[in-house]
């Protein structure tokens, strides 16, 4: 919702806002989540959302593909809005 916000109100200019929904990533930043077999690797992370970002444009939304045990791609994969 903050986004939509964001993006109405900046509706007028050159700022383009896109939401990035980003599934559990392999960082530091959250004790555990450096060595989690469930959390997405980050280069695997950045590298799919730079995918997203050129292959869609004019997306609103970016949702990377949730990740499983062992870091399998959910059936559904990426989403796009």
């Amino acid at each position: 919702m903050l986004s939509e916000s964001i993006r109405l109100q900046l509706a007028d200019t050159s700022v383009k806002v896109v939401e990035l929904v980003p599934p559990a990533v392999r960082t530091s930043l959250l004790p555990g989540h450096e060595t989690s077999e469930w959390a997405m690797p980050l280069d695997g992370f950045v590298s799919e959302v730079m995918v997203l970002l050129e292959s869609q444009p004019d997306a609103k939304e970016i949702l990377p593909a949730c990740r499983g045990l062992g870091g399998r791609p959910a059936p559904a994969g990426p989403l796009l809005t």
